[in-house]
C-alpha cells in the first residue's frame, strides 16, 4: 500500500520491477543526500573489513602464533565467511518483516553497528587464537547486519533507471573503504589496540549519522502476514526452475567471488611467502598495494555505474570486468615480486570495480515479487558472496600446499572467474 502522506515524494523514484514498472511504495524515495551517504556508509563498513581482514588479524596472529599463522588465518576467515553466509538472508528476512517508526532497515543497521563496535573492542583485548576467532565471528554478524539492509536500500528506494548510480556509490565506498582501511591499519599495525578502538568509534558514529540524516518512512502501517515458522524457513528456497535467472545470477557471482577471494584473501601472505618480503616490509607495503588499485577501481565502479544506467546494459560490463580480472591474475605468475603483485592489484581492482557496479544492479532486476522481499532475496544472493568467501581460504591453502604453490592458485582462480562470466549468458530479461 502507499501511505497517504507520501504523495509529495512520488517524483523521487519508486521501487520497480525489472521492466521499470512501479510497484508498491514501501520506503521513502531516494534523495541526492542518501546517494552520497551510501558512499560514506560503505566506506565505514568496508574500511573496518579491509583493516581487520587484510592487516590487523594477520598481524595479531603473527604475534600470537607465528608458526601456524597461515592456517590460523584460514580457519578464522572461513568462520567469518560462514557467519556471513548464514546471517545475511536471516537478517534480510527479519528486516523485511520489521515494523517500526524508523522503517524496516534502520534498527538492524543500528544493531549491526553496536555489535561490530563491541567485537572490535573485544579483538583489541584478544590474546589467543580462539579469542580472535570468536571476536571475528561476532564482528561478521555485526557487519552483515549493516550490509544486508544497506543493499536492500537499492530496490527499496531507487527506481531501476537510477540503481546503477546508487550501486556505484556503494561500490566506490566498498573499494575505497577496503583500501583506506588497510592503509590506516598498516600505519597503526604497531599499536593494534589503538587501531581496533579507532575503527570501532568510526563505525558507530558514521552509522548513527547515516540513520539520522537519511530517515526512512515508518513501516508500522505496512501490512504483515502472520508469522509462520514453516513459511519463514521454506521462503529461503527459491527454485531455479521457477526463478532461473535468479539462479544464474547466484552462480555467476559465486564463481566470480570464489576466484577473486581465493587470491585477495591472501594478499598479506603473497607479500611475505611469495614475494619474499619480511614482516616489516609487508606491513609497509600492504597499504601501497591497495593504494595502487585505488584509482582504477574507483574509476571503473563510478564509470560503469553511470554508463550502465545511461545505456540500460549490465552484462557487457560484467564480461569486461571478468576479462580484466583474469589478466591481472596472470601477472604475478610471470613476475613473482612486489611489482607483480602491485600490477595484479591494479588490474583485479579495476575488474572487480566494473563487475561490482553492474552485478549489484543485475541482482535487483531479477528479484522475485518485484523486490517486495528484497532484504531476504538479496540476502540469499549475497550467500553467493559468503559461501565462496568461506571456501576460498581452504581452497587457497590447499592449492598453495601443492607443488604448484601460489602459481597454481593464480591459474585456478582465473579459470573460475572465466566460467563465472559465462554463467550470465542465459539471462534474457536484462541486457
Amino acid at each position: 500500500m502507499t501511505l497517504p502522506d507520501r504523495a509529495a515524494d512520488s517524483g523521487a523514484g519508486l521501487p520497480s520491477n525489472g521492466s521499470g514498472a512501479p510497484v508498491q511504495q514501501i520506503a521513502r524515495p531516494a534523495t541526492g543526500r542518501l546517494t552520497r551517504w551510501l558512499l560514506v556508509q560503505a566506506l565505514a563498513i568496508y574500511g573496518v573489513y579491509g583493516a581487520v581482514a587484510a592487516v590487523l588479524i594477520p598481524n595479531q596472529l603473527s604475534i600470537i602464533d607465528p608458526a601456524n599463522k597461515i592456517n590460523d588465518f584460514a580457519v578464522i576467515a572461513t568462520l567469518f565467511a560462514v557467519v556471513t553466509t548464514l546471517s545475511q538472508p536471516l537478517i534480510g528476512a527479519f528486516s523485511d518483516r520489521t515494523r517500526s517508526r524508523f522503517g524496516r532497515r534502520a534498527l538492524w543497521m543500528l544493531l549491526g553497528a553496536g555489535l561490530g563496535s563491541a567485537a572490535l573492542l573485544a579483538l583489541s583485548a584478544s590474546t589467543s587464537v580462539v579469542a580472535v576467532g570468536l571476536s571475528a565471528a561476532v564482528l561478521s554478524l555485526g557487519i552483515n547486519s549493516l550490509i544486508s539492509p544497506l543493499t536492500a536500500t537499492l530496490p527499496d528506494r531507487y527506481a531501476v533507471a537510477r540503481r546503477g548510480g546508487a550501486s556505484a556509490m556503494i561500490g566506490a565506498g566498498t573499494m575505497l573503504g577496503a583500501t583506506i582501511g588497510s592503509v590506516i591499519a598498516g600505519m597503526l599495525a604497531a599499536q593494534l589496540g589503538v587501531a581496533y578502538v579507532a575503527f570501532a568509534v568510526m563505525l558507530l558514529v558514521l552509522t548513527l549519522l547515516f540513520l539520522i540524516l537519511n530517515r526512512d518512512y515508518s513501516s508500522t502501517e505496512l501490512s504483515l502476514d502472520p508469522f509462520s515458522l514453516r513459511t519463514f524457513i521454506t521462503q529461503f528456497w527459491l527454485s531455479p526452475r521457477k526463478h532461473p535467472e535468479f539462479g544464474w545470477v547466484f552462480l555467476a557471482r559465486f564463481l566470480f567471488v570464489l576466484g577473486f577471494s581465493s587470491v585477495s584473501t591472501f594478499t598479506y601472505f603473497l607479500l611475505t611467502n611469495y614475494a619474499g618480503l619480511s614482516l616489516a616490509q609487508a606491513n609497509a607495503n600492504v597499504g601501497f598495494v591497495g593504494l595502487a588499485a585505488l584509482p582504477g577501481m574507483v574509476i571503473a565502479v563510478l564509470l560503469t555505474g553511470f554508463l550502465s544506467d545511461r545505456l540500460g546494459r549490465r552484462k557487457i560490463f560484467i564480461w569486461i570486468g571478468s576479462g580484466v580480472m583474469i589478466a591481472g591474475l596472470v601477472v604475478p605468475i610471470a613476475l613473482p615480486t612486489l611489482v607483480g603483485i602491485t600490477v595484479m592489484s591494479m588490474l583485479t581492482g579495476f575488474g572487480y570495480g566494473m563487475y561490482q557496479a553492474s552485478d549489484v544492479v543485475l541482482m535487483t532486476q531479477v528479484l522475485p515479487r518485484a523486490g517486495q522481499t528484497a532484504g531476504k532475496d538479496l540476502g540469499i544472493l549475497n550467500m553467493a558472496t559468503g559461501i565462496p568467501t568461506a571456501l576460498a581460504p581452504a581452497l587457497s591453502a590447499a592449492l598453495i600446499g601443492t607443488v604448484f604453490g601460489f602459481q597454481g592458485l593464480f591459474v585456478v582462480a582465473g579459470v573460475i572467474v572465466f566460467i563465472g562470466a559465462l554463467a550470465i549468458l542465459p539471462i534474457r530479461s536484462v541486457r
